[in-house]
């Protein structure tokens, strides 16, 4: 063996290792790791890149050398790479092997890193070249499924401590990862497979949606209990100690809830949460709700994971949440139009948002008018000098979503879906920030906060300030049943202030439109059926 080991230049290892991530580098074999120089060289690259905690192991077949080994403190774990055995996993294998037995070496070092990592091997040029033997046709074969990187060099050990002028070939080899499928998921899959497919292909109601997570919950719930089943079967089996009858004998793996000790019953109940938070997340099951009123459902969430996740269940949170629907959506209502009028007053720009009239009881009533503005930031500050448009963050997408949702309250869903999400999307992607269309009304967002509001629906806008008008009694009591003439001169008054006779006309002929009377048909309930 002596007479094939021919230590690694320097320069050669500096190609060989030029392009390895030391960040994702955990453990490493040199299974011909002869003095050390190339564990050498590994120590130092991650000295470099601050790297103490490497984990090497070394296989050397010489006695002598492996004297040399220990004599540098690094690990010898066998002596000959063809016959080593090991459970363990390396992220990577760097070898140097015989040159007269390379595809052995080689091939062992791929079979051993078939679940996932990489190989990186100088290998004689000829073992790829000339694969005269069926071992060498095996290997070319597995070094082209791989997809290995090869790159032939010529006279690399020219100026070695061990001269020859043999070509040699850089190998590199990355294998991705196996991804394990569970067996206990795989067969319970095949009982949920149809169902779930069915839904999951279908899912365009809140019922298909409802039914496609409680499938799904079903599915990990019942793998998840059989799992710690088989953990019990086990555990007996992978105690800390030979010596069973040690009182704290606990198994070396432990399966646990978070941080919490496992059982059964805390396994459903976490997964409950899980999926119940998801439902009041997921924006087709809320599309009728409020960010108010889905902020305190996930309050709920804690609460509800005491019940199964079902539908019947599901149904009962649905019957209970349209009877708060109503209400909801109209204190929404009324929350939007002070935004929209009084709560940002402070703001100079926002003044122009109202038109004041004369109220019934009162000189102090306001409407709003097509155009308003309103500080809402749509372009994240990354420094002072730089502002990147992104008009789907938090503050104002949530903002315009409300109002969108208001106005499908009052409208009674009657106008053409338009994608919020989508609108925005593609004027973030696309750089305009004027202009965008929405359902009811065009956005323009500017740098300094603002964001002006131009509504697209005026007799929508006008049902807006009706119904807020109304419920602050601004109006007198028979507005919208009573015509003009048959009103006192007081009420004209205020009609005249609020919109003009001609307008009142109109309302009173519409009046089933513009004094709206909501319906939880609208509202997600329905759509359960």
């Amino acid at each position: 063996m002596l007479k094939q080991f021919y230590p690694t230049p320097r320069s050669l290892l500096e190609k060989v290792m030029q392009d390895v991530d030391w960040n994702e580098v955990s453990t490493v074999l040199e299974p011909e790791a002869g003095n050390g120089d190339i564990v050498d060289f590994i120590m130092e690259q991650c000295s470099k890149h601050y790297r103490r905690n490497i984990d090497v192991d070394c296989i050397e077949i010489d006695e002598t050398r492996r004297s040399t080994l220990i004599g540098k403190d690094y690990r010898v774990v066998h002596d000959d790479f063809l016959t080593y055995r090991t459970f363990k996993q390396y992220s990577m294998i760097v070898m140097n092997p015989p040159f007269t037995e390379g595809e052995k070496h080689l091939r062992k070092a791929l079979d051993m890193q078939r679940y996932g990592g990489s190989v990186l091997c100088i290998l004689n040029a000829e073992t790829i070249k000339n694969p005269y033997t069926n071992s060498r046709k095996q290997l070319v074969r597995d070094l082209n499924e791989a997809g290995a990187s090869i790159e032939y060099i010529q006279g690399a050990f020219s100026n070695a401590e061990r001269e020859t002028d043999v070509e040699v070939a850089v190998v590199k080899v990355s294998i991705p990862k196996k991804e394990w499928e569970s067996e206990i998921f795989k067969k319970l899959k095949e009982k949920y497979y149809t169902e779930a497919q069915t839904v999951q292909e279908t899912s365009v109601t809140v019922g298909d949606v409802v039914k496609a997570a409680v499938v799904q919950y079903n599915l990990e719930v019942e793998s998840g209990i059989k799992l710690i089943y088989e953990y019990e079967a086990m555990a007996p089996h992978m105690l800390h100690s030979l010596d069973k009858d040690v009182k704290y004998n606990d198994p070396i793996l432990r399966l646990c809830i978070g941080s919490s000790d496992y059982s059964i019953n805390e396994f459903v109940k976490a997964v409950r949460r899980k999926y119940w938070g998801h439902l009041f997340r997921d924006s087709r099951f809320t599309a009728g709700m409020t960010s108010a009123m889905c902020s305190a459902y996930l309050q709920k969430v804690n609460e509800l994971c005491k019940y199964d996740f079902s539908e019947y269940n599901i149904k009962e949170i649905q019957i209970e949440m349209s009877k708060h629907m109503i209400q909801g959506v109209e204190e929404c209502i009324l929350h939007l139009f002070e935004k929209l009028t009084q709560e940002h007053s402070w703001y100079p720009e926002c003044e122009r948002n109202i038109h004041y009239f004369n109220g019934w009881s009162t000189n102090k009533a306001w409407i709003i008018n097509k155009k308003v503005i309103l500080p809402i930031r749509a372009f994240s500050e990354y420094s002072w000098s730089n502002k990147e448009f992104r008009p789907r963050n938090c503050e104002a997408y949530r903002e315009l979503l409300d109002m969108e949702k208001v106005f499908n309250y009052l409208d009674g869903c009657m106008t053409a879906e338009v994608d919020m999400d989508y609108q925005l999307g593609m004027a973030e992607a696309m750089g305009q920030t004027k202009n965008i269309r929405l359902k009811y009304f065009n956005v323009t967002f500017y740098k300094k906060g603002t964001c002006h509001i131009t509504f697209t629906n005026p007799e929508l806008l006008k049902k807006f300030n009706i119904f807020a008008a109304r419920q602050r009694k601004w109006l007198p009591q028979e507005y919208g049943r009573r015509a003009y003439r048959e009103m006192n001169r007081e009420e004209q008054q205020v009609i005249d202030s609020f919109e003009g006779e001609e307008s009142y006309n109109q309302t009173v002929a519409n009046a089933d439109y513009f004094l709206y009377n909501p319906h939880v048909d609208i509202l997600m309930l329905e759509q359960y059926e």
